[in-house]
């Protein structure tokens, strides 16, 4: 599944490539991926401009020139190319969008993609549901903790609430935990002021690391080509029955909620001594 990283990375080549282009033509052959019926998105985007791109979490937003927006989220994962580089023929992609300088976008979601036509009024959608973006400027360690303040459940299931902080997923909430100090299922009430500022200062330099490398290595950009952070890079990460990047200690898989977690036994103890 794409994340903040891997998102940031394909709106930052779509405001390249598409920013400034007026649409001609569109095609639907995933009707469900659409907020509004197949003609209805068509009438709102074809003759229409395309405005910057930008990345908000897990979607990409485009303000189209007339008003309205493009609203894109690759869901479990998609392959989104533009046309001179799809690797299929068009007939496998679910959403292609034709501009007039001879461009465009395929879009061939894997499971539960989007893509919204917004008008701009706001309460439209999941976007409008968003916490602020994981590396938004804005977030800073005080609005962090001040976003941790009052919190009772566990710390992952928090992170991974896009409502509470767009654009972290399961794939680096591992790794972030990890090099914390912080088990997953800690209670929020239990962390330390130093440990939410670990943890905090890992977020950014984790995720700001994947960006600079074009997101995560199994993902691909809007070229084909993939991105330059591998697993390799994680300490417990995907390395079950490996050693502990930190420590040496066999990293472990457990259960955090509805989704797998990997743990160091020892780095992250769910009852921390003194907690």
């Amino acid at each position: 599944m794409p994340e903040l990283p891997e998102i940031r990375t394909l709106a930052e080549q779509m405001d390249r490539e598409l920013a400034g282009s007026r649409i001609t033509a569109v095609e639907v052959d995933q009707e469900k991926c659409l907020n509004r019926s197949v003609d209805s998105v068509r009438r709102g985007l074809v003759g229409r401009t395309l405005g910057p791109f930008e990345a908000h979490g897990k979607w990409i937003r485009s303000p189209l020139a007339e008003g309205g927006a493009l609203a894109i989220n690759l869901g479990m994962g998609a392959e989104v190319r533009l046309p001179r580089c799809a690797e299929e023929t068009p007939e496998n992609y679910k959403f292609r969008m034709h501009t007039a300088d001879g461009g465009g976008l395929f879009i061939r979601f894997w499971w539960f993609g989007h893509v919204h036509l917004l008008d701009g009024t706001g309460g439209e959608g999941p976007m409008d549901r968003l916490g602020i973006d994981a590396l938004d400027p804005a977030l800073d360690c005080g609005a962090f903790r001040a976003l941790l303040a009052g919190r009772r459940g566990g710390i992952k299931s928090f992170l991974l609430n896009q409502k509470n902080i767009a654009g972290i997923g399961n794939f680096y909430a591992h790794d972030l935990l990890a090099r914390s100090g912080i088990h997953p299922m800690r209670p929020i009430p239990s962390l330390e002021p130093g440990e939410i500022g670990c943890m905090y200062r890992t977020m950014r330099d984790l995720l700001e690391a994947s960006v600079a490398l074009g997101g995560a290595d199994y993902e691909r950009d809007l070229y084909g080509r993939p991105g330059g952070f591998s697993r390799r890079r994680f300490i417990v990460g995907y390395r079950e029955g490996e050693p502990c990047g930190r420590c040496g200690e066999t990293v472990v898989k457990i259960r955090t909620g509805s989704t797998p977690g990997f743990i160091c036994p020892d780095c992250q103890p769910e009852d921390p001594p003194g907690g």
